[in-house]
């Protein structure tokens, strides 16, 4: 088995959310989502961290990646589109699955009047666009990256 398809089951610090979107290398809901997550640590560097699982193929996604990461993050599904996305905290995983799912838990989680919540909300209610837009392989410099993105 690839070392990229390991999840990393390293708990995150006291205090701090960690947002994983895993996705095959080209999806243009992928990228709305590492977009949307990338966008959220760098607002709230205090309260959020990233983590992104990138794979080349879509077989190696979906046959290997997603039914590891659905189990990792107790997720009951079949959940095979791209991205799968989850948050962890000291309290668990939580599993969000697609990029509407963690659209979602972002719409509800940053209401409120301050510009930089508006900013995220406004993304978050946005659909993503069609290709060329935002894919997760132009954002990661090669397949089975982990870790938080400077």
């Amino acid at each position: 088995m690839p070392e990229c398809l390991e999840c990393v089951d390293k708990p995150p610090p006291e205090g701090k959310t960690v947002i994983c979107v895993a996705s095959r290398a080209i999806s243009h809901n992928a990228g709305h989502a590492f977009d949307l997550a990338k966008m959220i640590q760098e607002a709230y560097p205090s309260e959020y961290e990233t983590r992104y699982y990138v794979f080349k193929s879509e077989p190696q996604y979906k046959e290997e990646f997603c039914p590891k990461a659905v189990k990792f993050a107790g997720h009951q599904s079949d959940h095979k589109t791209s991205p799968f996305c989850w948050l962890e905290t000291t309290s668990g995983k939580v599993p969000k699955a697609g990029r509407d799912r963690i659209c979602e838990w972002a719409a509800e989680t940053f209401v409120g009047d301050d510009a930089t919540k508006k900013k995220i909300v406004a993304f978050a209610n946005t659909m993503p666009k069609k290709p060329p837009s935002s894919f997760v392989a132009f954002h990661c410099p090669k397949p089975g990256i982990t870790g938080t993105l400077p």
